[in-house]
């Protein structure tokens, strides 16, 4: 975490999916419908516990996927088993076992001891793996890249501390009078720096300036630090830009990488949270009628314009209703607006019905 590119992609990805809405929606026909008064609506969108926010967990427990490769919290139940809330485990004190029947099991290494969780009793999230059955953090991935940025940074360091870099050097033809040089050291030594920068030099007894310009070595340097920014994204799935490598970013390909971001990023850990959120605090029976899901709508919609474009579309082909855009706008509904048939064809059928009828 030292090293920027890596804080800002674990910061970036964990605080993400920290702020999306998740909620619980209960199957209703071919669509389905918000369940608040679902014990797991509670645990996923409000709170986790009485300490933690469902954000706060989440990014939590990304954050630690993202660096330890797996992240754990376990569901504490009520006497009928539904589940009451949810703490979060260390990383580094959970052993994961694997029992006879092929099912994990996780030793938590506490002071007290320590205790075994059935799996059904255990968020985890996981990292991409190689092997199908452990998670491999990215920094574990990218460990020679980071520790290359660790190491050009220390050196960047010492130069910049220690390193003698004069930014020209006076030559002179001749020895200089001691007049000239105690002239000379006075200018050099501060009358043309700071606040007096950009003035007129004037130098002695034919005195010639030679600009340092930076080498071809140097050159190289700032470019294999520019690339390392590049390999470190690689390995966490992420745009280079949205860690603050700006040498492709333009005006317009702003949405297309958000998406990028949303597909190529977020999908893995989006799905991790699903399944383990499905799992734990949803009975098999349960799983058969509700679904735990994200909302993406404010991490999709583009500018203003695209999206009154987009709705205007899907509310001619009669695919939302007036209430529903709303919604999406964070507008209240009215009472008028929950018919599905377009606006524009029946407002173009009530015309002529009035026409006729005059």
């Amino acid at each position: 975490m030292r090293v920027p590119a890596v804080k800002a992609a674990v910061t970036l990805i964990s605080t993400t999916i920290g702020n999306l809405p998740v909620k619980v929606y209960a199957r209703d026909g071919e669509g389905k419908k918000p369940a608040p008064d679902h014990d797991a609506y509670v645990l996923a969108h409000d709170e986790a516990n009485d300490w933690t926010s469902a954000g706060e967990l989440r990014r939590q427990l990304t954050s630690d996927a993202l660096l330890h490769g797996d992240a754990f919290a376990v569901a504490t139940r009520r006497p009928d088993g539904s589940p009451l809330e949810l703490i979060r485990l260390d990383p580094r004190a959970v052993e994961i076992l694997t029992l006879d029947t092929g099912a994990p099991a996780y030793r938590y290494n506490h002071q007290g001891g320590q205790t075994i969780y059935q799996h059904a009793d255990v968020l985890r999230i996981s990292a991409p793996s190689i092997d199908g059955v452990t998670g491999l953090a990215p920094i574990k991935a990218a460990r020679e890249a980071i520790a290359t940025a660790l190491v050009m940074e220390a050196h960047a360091g010492r130069i910049f501390k220690k390193g003698f870099r004069p930014s020209a050097v006076i030559t002179h033809p001749g020895k200089l009078s001691d007049r000239a040089a105690e002239r000379l050291a006075k200018f050099k030594g501060g009358e043309a720096s700071g606040e007096n920068a950009g003035g007129v030099a004037v130098l002695e007894e034919n005195a010639k300036v030679d600009v340092l310009a930076f080498s071809s070595v140097d050159q190289e340097f700032k470019s294999l630090r520019e690339f390392t920014v590049i390999e470190i994204a690689r390995a966490f799935a992420c745009p280079p830009v949205l860690l603050g490598d700006l040498s492709s970013a333009t005006f317009k390909n702003a949405e297309e990488l958000r998406t990028q971001f949303v597909i190529f990023t977020l999908a893995h850990w989006l799905g991790q949270w699903r399944d383990a959120y499905a799992r734990v605090l949803l009975s098999p029976e349960e799983r058969r009628s509700h679904v735990v899901d994200f909302v993406l709508d404010g991490l999709l919609q583009g500018d203003s314009e695209a999206r009154a474009k987009i709705y205007q579309s899907l509310r001619a082909a009669g695919v939302m209703t007036a209430n529903e855009v709303r919604t999406r706008e964070n507008l209240p509904a009215r009472s008028d607006g929950d018919e599905l048939a377009s606006p524009f064809t029946q407002s173009n059928a009530a015309t002529g019905a009035q026409e006729a009828a005059a």
